[in-house]
């Protein structure tokens, strides 16, 4: 058997005897037998799904109005957006893991370092508890129209239309959690570390890095603002916004009418926030950008990228095994995924799409 494919074969099997409940058997390696990090991934998977969101129980965090999603974020050096590439036809997962076939294996660095096991007691990782499922955006790419996005693409979110993500690796995440440090944005695993900047998360998802903060305000000081007032007229006097239950209708019907205007964009942003930032202590819509939105040219201007991981360092101090994690999740787990590539990808929402996370589940 060659060397390399041999070396490559045994870190698999380490990681899962590490990771799963089953014991070390070497055998034959070969590309279908992909079971890299089985029980990472929970088999109880947390999906997207039309039901609507349920409150959970309010923590005491900041301010004591749960319609607010609101964080501040640093202001960072100024940095030039990078060019998107064009966006290819959204499609669907192609099925079960169980009848596709393995779509990682030879994209895998080879020769992997294992440096830690399980404790002889404890058979699998714990999940981490989310609210931010990332269902409502994979639900809403697939369908926008032609013109809406080229107005996203227009307003610098083109990245985000390749998104196509429907799986919440809740034991990953919690295994990435704790191997994040807040202070320093390091994430160490199997002795190395990556360090986690806006530059890595600019060069990684494609989002917007502008010279000035996103202005993320207290929404109940803003209520005579005139961009939230008609912004929240949509909801027809809703008191707390969701995801599903609240702003995905809204958006849905805006697709059916193709309205591609600034309301439309607008939830687009905010749909981004929750998602892929910070979801408010209830689950609810993390709205807190939407006052500052009067003029959308501003958001070109503005550096999500800081906005994003200030929110995840944030939500990394706050969080405690047990509790809920109301941070950016998802992106955490595609950086480490991507690092294991032989080749990184850039715009990796192009790359990373809900089959391939689920290969890894095997």
């Amino acid at each position: 058997m060659n060397a390399t494919r041999f070396n490559h074969q045994i870190v698999h099997q380490l990681f899962f005897y590490w990771i799963g409940k089953k014991p070390i058997t070497l055998k034959s390696y070969s590309p279908s037998d992909d079971d890299f990090v089985e029980h990472a991934f929970t088999n109880k998977r947390t999906r997207g799904s039309s039901k609507a969101d349920q409150p959970v129980p309010k923590r005491t965090r900041g301010s004591s109005n749960p319609e607010i999603a609101a964080k501040p974020s640093k202001p960072s050096k100024p940095s030039k957006p990078s060019a998107s590439s064009k966006h290819p036809k959204p499609s669907k997962p192609s099925g079960s893991s169980k009848t596709s076939k393995p779509v990682l294996s030879k994209d895998l660095k080879p020769g992997l370092s294992l440096r830690q096991i399980l404790p002889p007691n404890q058979k699998n990782f714990a999940m981490v508890k989310i609210k931010n499922s990332p269902g409502p955006l994979y639900d809403t790419i697939p369908k926008i129209t032609t013109d809406q996005k080229e107005e996203i693409s227009s307003m610098g979110f083109k990245s985000l239309l390749d998104f196509e993500i429907n799986v919440m690796p809740s034991r990953l995440g919690y295994w990435l959690l704790e191997r994040f440090d807040a202070e320093s944005g390091n994430l160490t695993f199997f002795g190395d570390t990556i360090h986690i900047t806006p530059e890595l998360i600019h060069h990684t998802f494609g989002f917007l890095m502008g010279q000035f903060a996103v202005d993320v305000r207290e929404v109940v000081k803003e209520r005579s603002n005139e961009a939230y007032i008609k912004w929240k007229k949509q909801f027809k006097g809703v008191p707390r916004l969701y995801a599903n239950k609240n702003l995905m209708p809204v958006i849905m019907n805006q697709i059916r009418k193709n309205d591609s205007g600034n309301l439309f964009l607008k939830n687009v942003i905010s749909l981004f926030c929750t998602i892929l930032s910070y979801v408010g202590m209830m689950g609810t819509l993390n709205i807190g950008v939407i006052p500052s939105l009067t003029d959308l040219e501003v958001v070109k201007e503005m550096d999500w990228c800081e906005y994003v991981l200030h929110n995840l360092k944030d939500e990394r101090k706050n969080w405690r095994p047990g509790t809920r994690f109301y941070g950016p999740i998802l992106l955490l787990e595609v950086i480490f995924a991507n690092s294991l590539l032989k080749k990184p990808k850039i715009l990796a929402f192009k790359y990373w799409k809900t089959e391939k996370l689920e290969d890894w589940k095997r």
